[in-house]
């Protein structure tokens, strides 16, 4: 590019023509919208820019050809601006650790049942235990069993569903079942103690005069922990 104005050689350039390209001095020079122009390229630079007015300033070029970045315009023979993407790399760095750590391991359901089994049987067998040596009433914890099973599972598994409630409601009813296996031979070992059972009877022979023992209430809370249990399991733990 020649170093000197096209229509006055005598002087220094400083800038250049959008639209022919010519070299242009300060005198020579139209600026319109950001552009340089010369005279006889005006008129048709201001007419273009007014039939595109949300167009990039005319003659401008993107900095970068990424379709995925953000693309910006700058004057002709301006110097280039840095590209700044959309996302600072800190909170970025920081928003994809947060998901990484939210991710699902593989082994984490098994592991979530099982300390949700763990809190059943637990939770379950110490409530008949506190009714059969207290003698009191106290069938209502197994809503906060019900709570703790869901509450073990998906502490671990960071996620809930139909089929985690499913698995808890199950693990429930085996803790029930386990812990009413412990109180009829609790029950047994009692009668033998007092000379009252027969020798021959089993924990399995225990079983339904164990369950005949209960009040109505207690049958209700096991639901009602039940539906804890369902729903509790439903909900994602944070």
């Amino acid at each position: 590019m020649s170093q000197a104005c096209y229509y006055h050689p005598a002087r220094g350039i400083v800038s250049t023509c959008v639209e022919c390209g010519i070299p242009l001095c300060v005198e020579c020079t139209h600026r319109i919208d950001g552009s340089a122009a010369c005279n006889q390229c005006a008129p048709t630079v201001q007419t273009n820019l007014q039939n595109a007015p949300l167009a990039a300033p005319y003659g401008a070029a993107p900095l970068s050809t990424n379709a995925f970045a953000a693309t910006t315009y700058e004057p002709a023979g301006a110097a280039p601006q840095p590209y700044v993407p959309f996302y600072a790399p800190e909170s970025s760095a920081g928003a994809i650790n947060g998901a990484q750590s939210r991710m699902v391991s593989p082994g984490s359901v098994p592991l979530g049942l099982l300390f949700g089994a763990f809190i059943g049987l637990v939770g379950s067998i110490l409530v008949l235990k506190i009714l059969f040596y207290a003698h009191h009433g106290l069938s209502w914890l197994y809503i906060a069993v019900g709570y703790g099973i869901a509450y073990g599972i998906t502490s671990v598994t960071r996620r809930g569903g139909v089929g985690l409630s499913l698995a808890a409601v199950g693990i429930m009813i085996f803790s029930l079942l386990v812990a009413h296996f412990v109180y009829a031979g609790d029950l047994l070992n009692e009668a033998r103690t007092q000379g009252v059972a027969d020798p021959a009877m089993t924990v399995l022979d225990a079983l339904p005069i164990a369950m005949r023992a209960f009040q109505p209430q207690h049958w209700i809370c096991v639901v009602v922990g039940l539906a804890a249990c369902w729903r509790g399991a439903q909900q994602k733990s944070s």
